[in-house]
């Protein structure tokens, strides 16, 4: 049972920090029976056994025979809650190692633990001996000096390192000497006859611990503890205490005699260090890297949580394993042992402390990449390893792929059919060229790399001038090339950039010298490129020499011809003067020519006004013969309404002289509107002076003409809705297309059947805006489509022959349309309804319109 439960604790205990083994304090965790589960080398140290041989045994087997007793009452206490005391421990060497033991408990799954820490106060107790060899001494000195307490109260009166005083057997003070003034503060005279409790605390008080201490002292003969004590003026100390039990001569109790040292700066130490190993565990617990420890056998003693979660080894797992079996790629290993081995022998270690990537095993025996750092410690003079392993694989992947593109990049540098170079933008000096590049200017690797090309001298002076003039008029820029030049790189690569968009640069023809003086010409290209974190300058120099020569060739082959071309001119002089001849009778030809085109264009526009003419007249009398039955119509009815009324007029009642009245006026409103279309038609045909244009929305007309006609449509309960943009704008006379909608949208209620819908929409196509409007009316017959917009047409349909004027507004409309630009045409299905389209320009202008 006690294995297993080891087995259990070890594998709790995995979490705590890598440097537990290396704490000096010997740590241990025991059951309720006291059997040690858990134990790190400094416990096993401190009783001179391995660690193999400490699990399972009873931690009380470990206790000094003076200490046993006490152990066994403070093992009881500990169950209850935190113990701190000092004991001694038998180390199986006959030797006996005084301990501060701590413990503590938490609960593992349903049984409760202990866990203990030893810490060695063995060099502490070398000063607390002598205080001891003083205090028994005292004691003798105390015993035979009993009978005589003036003398020694004379005897301890000067010491001052120590508390001496005399208790009686009720625990109240007798004497108090200088030391036990100058640590706690109350002179003899204040303190003397008072209980010896007003030292302690107000917890130990209400626990009754002054009378418990009295009582073990009295009980073993010698009681020591180490507890919080109060000063006279509220202040505490941490204080090792010593109390004896005082006999006479015929063994009759007589009092206490009571030591006390301030060791309130040991304890402050033991909490930093507490504090400290806690800081240190929390670091190893959350460490975002993988941390292991080996000893010198290359075995692994530790390993964080971090660890398993990147190799997939548990802890459980790896501890005791060698390291490099588990992590380290077999191709390494050898290199690995023998590294170690060398490193044991003669201390030398090429790879510590200092990042070394490399390769590493994963549970699943894939690989990854890790950068690895190494540092050596010793403990209890045996040597360790600890490693720090971050997983590099993405970073390593992304470099590779970077390192791959450059290198590809650079390949196809190195192979451009061109020379080319590539400066950095900071500095402008070349960090690489192409072998063309060599060959082109006739310089060495080294006479080029790390210099500018101004420095090579690679453009002509007076060239020079030309190409950074080109340059600052490029760029517009009025600041000195110093000036540019000093700029930060990111500034450097807008202008690059700018220069770059202007294309400038590109396809420049530039003058250059070679090493050897020889000048050649060739064409500039550049582009700005990034490379990592560094910016560079890739610029391109195509040899023209050949061109260049190709088109001096041209150029004198052109000076060649022009020779010929002279002695042809000569032998041609006569020939000229016939040709003068010809062209003089050429222009009178041609003369007569341009004076028949006149004529003929004179005649075209003649018939061309001969036949607008034509059509206006056309156009008048279909407009005349609409009017003469239009207009004659109402006043037909008005003359009979009103000599029907006349005549009868007296006989009528009033609901018959009402109807007759409303007849009246609606044939009066019929004539009425009869004349505002004539009116209109003449404005559009014969008023051009009032034409006038202009950006307008369309929207805003649409809603007009609603509130104009919502009263008639609700009459015929129809609903006016549209769906057009508040922004959409066309280029119109305003009036005109307020009248346009109107006529359209009037004719669409008088032949809606009720309860029909009008919609008005509105599209872009190209540089004009296609207006629809759709009823839910009879529709009509394609013969009525086709004369639709002529004088000849005089009804919509055969439904509501009575409503008169369809004709000549419509007439109306498409001439308003022709005067701003547009066109309208219908689209119409018996029985279903009539779309009307016209289109009308988005921008214009007037001259254009008109």
């Amino acid at each position: 049972m006690g294995n297993k439960q080891s087995q259990h604790i070890k594998n709790q205990l995995e979490m705590y920090p890598i440097l537990v083994d290396r704490m000096p304090q010997g740590i241990a965790t025991v059951n309720e029976e006291g059997i040690i589960l858990y134990c790190n080398p400094s416990f096993a140290e401190m009783v001179s056994l391995p660690s193999n041989q400490v699990l399972g045994t009873k931690l009380h087997n470990y206790i000094a025979e003076i200490s046993k007793a006490e152990f066994d009452d403070l093992y009881k206490q500990s169950l209850r809650g935190p113990v701190n005391n000092e004991i001694h421990l038998n180390d199986h060497a006959t030797m006996v190692m005084p301990v501060i033991i701590s413990t503590n408990t938490f609960d593992l799954g349903d049984e409760t633990m202990l866990s203990v820490i030893l810490t060695d106060v063995s060099a502490r107790n070398k000063n607390r001996n002598v205080m001891k060899v003083q205090a028994e001494e005292l004691e003798k000195k105390l015993q035979q000096l009993q009978e005589s307490e003036e003398r020694f109260r004379l005897l301890v009166e000067n010491v001052k390192d120590y508390s001496i005083i005399m208790l009686d057997p009720d625990g109240n003070i007798k004497t108090w000497n200088k030391g036990a003034e100058r640590i706690k503060g109350y002179t003899s005279r204040e303190i003397i006859g008072k209980h010896i409790s007003i030292v302690y605390t107000k917890e130990e008080i209400e626990g009754n611990e002054p009378g418990t201490n009295l009582k073990m002292a009295k009980k073993l003969g010698r009681y020591e503890s180490e507890a919080w004590r109060v000063r006279k003026d509220g202040s505490t100390f941490f204080a090792d205490v010593i109390i004896s039990a005082l006999y006479d001569a015929e063994n009759n109790f007589r009092g206490y005699a009571k030591i006390t040292r301030d060791i309130t700066e040991r304890k402050q130490s033991e909490e930093k260090l507490k504090d400290s190993e806690t800081q240190i565990q929390t670091i190893f617990k959350r460490a975002p890297d993988a941390v292991t420890v080996i000893d010198d056998a290359g075995n692994i003693t530790r390993w964080n949580p971090r660890a398993e979660e990147i190799f997939g080894w548990s802890a459980e797992e790896a501890i005791g394993q060698p390291l490099h079996n588990l992590i380290v790629p077999e191709r390494y290993r050898e290199a690995h042992s023998n590294g170690m081995k060398h490193f044991l022998a003669t201390g030398e270690g090429s790879v510590l402390n200092k990042p070394l990537e490399m390769a590493a095993l994963l549970k699943n025996n894939s690989e990854i990449q890790v950068e690895l750092s190494i540092s050596h410690f010793q403990f209890k003079k045996k040597d360790f390893f600890i490693g720090f392993l971050k997983d590099i694989t993405e970073r390593k992947i992304t470099e590779d792929k970077l390192k791959e593109s450059e290198e590809r990049f650079l390949k196809i540098f190195a192979n451009s059919p061109v020379a080319t170079t590539l400066s950095e933008v900071k500095s402008n000096k070349i960090a690489f060229a192409n072998t063309l590049f060599y060959d082109t200017f006739g310089y060495s690797e080294q006479e080029v790399i790390g210099h500018t090309s101004e420095q090579l001298s690679l453009i002509a002076p007076d060239e020079y001038n030309r190409v950074i003039a080109v340059i600052m008029e490029s760029l517009g820029e009025k600041r000195t090339l110093d000036e540019l030049q000093a700029l930060p790189v990111e500034d450097t690569e807008a202008l690059l950039l700018k220069l770059k968009q202007g294309n400038t640069m590109n396809n420049l023809e530039i003058q250059y010298t070679r090493k050897n003086g020889e000048t050649f010409y060739a064409i500039l290209f550049y582009e700005a490129i990034r490379i990592g974190n560094q910016s560079y300058t890739i610029t391109s120099y195509q040899d023209i020499t050949e061109r260049k020569i190709a088109e001096e060739k041209v150029k004198q082959k052109s000076r060649e011809l022009e020779l010929l071309n002279q002695e042809l001119a000569l032998k041609n002089k006569e020939s000229e003067k016939r040709a003068t001849q010809l062209s003089i009778a050429n222009i009178e030809l041609i003369f007569q020519i341009e004076e028949k085109e006149k004529k003929d264009a004179a005649l075209r526009t003649a018939n061309t006004d001969l036949k607008e003419k034509e059509e206006l007249i056309a156009h008048k009398d279909g407009i005349l013969a609409i009017l003469s039955h239009d207009l004659r119509s109402p006043l037909t009815g008005i003359i009979g309404a009103a000599k029907h009324l006349q005549a009868h007029v007296e006989v009528m009642n009033p609901n018959q002289r009402k109807e007759i009245l409303t007849l009246l006026y609606e044939a009066a409103i019929k004539e009425l509107n009869m004349l505002d279309y004539l009116v209109e038609w003449a404005r559009i045909k014969y008023a051009s002076d009032v034409f006038s244009p202009a950006q307008i929305k369309l929207a805003n007309y649409v809603n007009q003409v609603f509130d104009n006609l919502k009263d008639t449509a609700a009459m015929h309960t129809i609903s006016l809705c549209h769906e057009i943009e508040e922004n959409t704008t066309v280029f119109a006379d305003g009036k005109m297309l307020l009248s346009i909608i109107q006529n359209i949208v009037s004719n669409a209620i008088k032949h809606s059947r009720p309860d029909g819908k009008i919609i008005i929409t509105a599209t872009q196509s190209g540089n004009e805006i296609i207006v629809e409007i759709k009823d839910t009316g009879i529709g009509m017959s394609i013969e009525i489509q086709k004369n639709l917009f002529t004088p000849q047409m005089d009804s919509l349909s055969k439904e509501r022959k009575h409503d008169k004027g369809a004709g000549i507004g419509l007439l109306l409309v498409k001439g308003f349309l022709e005067k701003n630009g547009g066109r309208i045409w219908v689209e119409s299905e018996e029985g279903v309804g009539s779309s009307f389209y016209f289109t009308l320009p988005i921008t214009g202008s007037l001259n254009k319109i008109a």
